[in-house]
């Protein structure tokens, strides 16, 4: 059946061995019994009755009432942000952005409660706007240790977090607070310092911040005592000695809530604290109704989203382990001793000071299988005719690159090969050497012949020949001798049809006819040299086969539109990603040294792109397949900068921006206003791209050729790890 062929490919091709260490890792504590709520749901959030209840998620539950009771009742569950009302709410119905402004005369990132709006994070008013912010106050007061509170939303759930604790008395670990205007009811001295971590730090700051965490000294948070986090942290964050986790809003997959839970639960994170303290609780908060049984969006997620999922992941994770061919030497590592599960592990919570006495296979991550079933290693028989095991030929694949390349050298050489000749000259076993060698001809693996010519491989009876591209059953002597002909000769045969009347051939557009015909919405000769225009004429407005030939003209010393094809060496020119041109301007396709060069020169544009661009330098070019996501914005100065912690430097298309955003680039780039003619985005777009031609301490200009060559994934890959490199080596 399918399970059992599956289980076979997982017998020859996987290995298991558990990640997580039960005698590094801190032990993992459910919530105290009292929070987490009954299993007595009976509809979900369309009404309609549930018919398979979760079963291994503990959830802490927060009764909602009031504006945020009224919110949660109407939430659709189809979208997203429909998990926001479950976090916190407005007084008067507005989206929770809309409820603070930035007063005039403050710090960059300070905010006030809206005009006329009820301070609803203080303490009076929390419970009927937040119910899960009152529940998680409680835990961190209760506990002298450090907690991290984590949401998915940064404005609708950890920033309001953050403005939450200073209404309750805590202070920002750096900077100024958060509220301008707290609502002043609490009145005593400070419960400690939170540090919240967001995309708008720096990451030097994020590093420090990190550090004082870390510190033995703030073990039981005397210095930051609250971390609140976003997703920003959710990956390459470690924390130490974390006591409370609390999630404030579910994700639709258990892999990502445990990456974010698992910045608090570290290899040896919690060695520094006593045994019985080296633990931490996880809170999964939700929210209900008190006087309904019918499920919140955020139950209804965890319980279809996350627990259905996983439960069905958790049963290809157990076929993985008992097929993996290493089964029977791993099942020590990967399953504990059932003496050992059993046994009783005394822990105190950090909430409430109690000591827990649990046994060992409650305390880690939850396993979404009902008790816990031993591993039993899967016993794979051969069919009943097989006499004896034939390796795998997938083990010898750590030679094919040294075979393939023993095989263009010795096709380099002569152009026909037998099989044995071939068995004798490649000293593997001859089941690796067969296999090798078919792969290569079905792979259609390029090689050249001595006279330089570009093809493939073929066999015929055993007998393996080099068969020149273009050319299907090749002779000996087509196999063997080199086409030195310059070209074809053209014979007319006689027809009775009148020829057709000749084409009238196309007038030939120079640079002089574009600049007689192309009509620039604004002055353009005040603003930009007469090269620039050219430049802009040339790449946008001209049509690329006369371009193409434009550049092939070769013109020394080559024109800005030109500048940088030409591959040191050879003589070649590159336009394109597959498409370069000899001296000749015949078509090539590199191999061996010409290969090299070809690398070499992409190298060099790729390690100019890389330095531009950690000087601050904004990169422009002409994308076709541009994104809509924007790789730079403007920052609070008006001046534009790289997205924080922005993954692509693909461009976006000019057309994609907002006005507002193409004013600031207009001033930031050349010190000036728009043109006034240009007041929509195609002619302030035609003046930008004008502009990034021109030479500039923000910006530089990349050839739409070497472009289309380095954002390929071989290259585009390598500009975003040396720039992350760099950025790290700087820290």
């Amino acid at each position: 059946d399918t399970e059992a062929t599956f289980r076979g490919w997982v017998h020859e091709y996987v290995s298991f061995i558990r990640g997580e260490n039960p005698f590094t890792f801190p032990f993992r504590l459910p919530p105290p019994p009292d929070m987490v709520g009954p299993l007595d749901r009976e509809t979900d959030v369309n009404d309609k009755a549930i018919t398979e209840p979760r079963k291994y998620l503990p959830l802490v539950v927060s009764y909602v009432e009031g504006p945020q009771k009224e919110a949660v009742s109407k939430v659709s569950g189809k979208l997203q942000d429909d998990f926001v009302p479950t976090i916190v709410v407005a007084p008067d119905g507005r989206s929770i952005t809309k409820c603070f402004e930035k007063p005039r005369n403050s710090a960059k990132f300070q905010y006030r409660y809206a005009k006329g709006l009820v301070p609803f994070l203080s303490p009076s008013n929390v419970k009927a706007h937040a119910a899960k912010f009152v529940t998680i106050l409680k835990c961190i007061e209760a506990s002298p240790s450090i907690s991290f509170v984590y949401s998915n939303f940064v404005r609708g759930g950890a920033l309001q977090f953050a403005m939450c604790l200073e209404e309750h008395g805590y202070e920002p670990a750096i900077g100024l607070k958060l509220l301008e205007n707290v609502s002043g009811e609490y009145e005593g001295s400070s419960k400690g310092k939170y540090a919240f971590l967001t995309s708008d730090m720096g990451e030097r700051q994020i590093t420090q911040l990190i550090r004082r965490l870390r510190k033995p000294e703030n073990a039981n948070g005397s210095d930051i005592r609250v971390i609140i986090g976003s997703p920003l942290i959710s990956e390459g964050v470690d924390f130490k000695n974390v006591r409370q986790v609390h999630i404030l809003d579910p994700w639709y997959n258990m892999s990502r809530i445990e990456q974010i839970i698992g910045r608090g639960l570290r290899t040896c994170s919690h060695s520094g604290l006593p045994f019985e303290e080296q633990n931490c609780t996880v809170y999964l908060h939700t929210v209900r109704f008190a006087d309904s049984k019918k499920e919140t969006y955020d139950e209804y997620a965890y319980r279809v989203y996350v627990e259905a999922k996983t439960a069905g992941i958790a049963k290809v994770k157990r076929v993985l382990a008992e097929s993996a061919v290493d089964c029977t030497t791993q099942i020590a590592t990967n399953q504990l001793p059932e003496d050992w599960l059993s046994l009783m592990i005394p822990q105190k919570r950090a909430q409430d000071g109690k000591t827990v006495t649990m046994p060992l296979s409650a305390l880690s991550a939850p396993t979404f299988e009902d008790g816990n079933p031993s591993l039993v290693c899967y016993a794979h028989t051969s069919p009943a005719d097989a006499s004896e095991y034939v390796r795998p030929l997938s083990s010898y694949l750590d030679v094919r690159d040294e075979i393939f390349d023993k095989i263009v050298d010795l096709f380099e050489k002569k152009e026909l090969w037998t099989q044995a000749d071939l068995l004798e000259q490649l000293k593997y076993s001859p089941d690796v050497v067969t296999y090798l060698v078919e792969s290569a001809v079905r792979e259609h693996l390029k090689i050249k012949d001595s006279s330089g010519r570009i093809g493939t491989l073929e066999n015929r009876g055993g007998v393996y020949a080099f068969k020149p591209r273009d050319i299907q059953d090749a002779t000996m002597f087509e196999r063997s001798v080199a086409d030195t002909a310059d070209g074809r000769v053209q014979v007319d045969v006689p027809t009775d049809e009148l020829p057709p009347p000749p084409a009238v051939p196309k007038a030939k557009t120079t640079i002089e006819t574009l600049r007689a015909s192309h009509h620039f919405p604004f002055a353009v000769t005040t603003r930009f040299p007469q090269n620039v225009i050219d430049w802009f004429l040339i790449d946008q407005v001209m049509d690329p086969v006369e371009k193409r030939d434009l550049i092939l003209q070769r013109q020394e010393p080559p024109p800005p539109y030109a500048e940088g094809l030409r591959i040191d060496g050879l003589n070649y020119l590159v336009l394109g990603p597959r498409d370069i041109v000899n001296d000749r301007n015949e078509p090539v396709e590199p191999i061996g040294t010409e290969l090299d060069a070809y690398k070499a020169w992409a190298n060099t544009h790729l390690e100019r792109i890389v330095e531009q661009i950690k000087s601050g330098k904004i990169l422009c070019t002409l994308e076709k397949q541009t994104l809509k996501m924007a790789p730079f914005i403007v920052n609070e100065e008006g001046h534009i900068q790289r997205a924080p912690r922005e993954k692509t430097i693909r461009p976006k298309e000019c057309g994609f921006y907002h006005i507002p955003e193409l004013k600031a680039f207009a001033k930031d780039v050349t010190g000036q206003d728009f043109p006034a003619e240009a007041k929509k985005k195609d002619p302030m777009c035609m003046y930008l791209s004008l502009a990034a031609r021109t030479p500039s301490d923000r910006i530089f200009w990349v050839q739409p050729e070497i472009w289309a060559v380095l954002s390929t994934p071989e290259f585009a890959g390598l500009i975003l790890s040396k720039l992350k490199a760099s950025k790290t080596d700087r820290e």
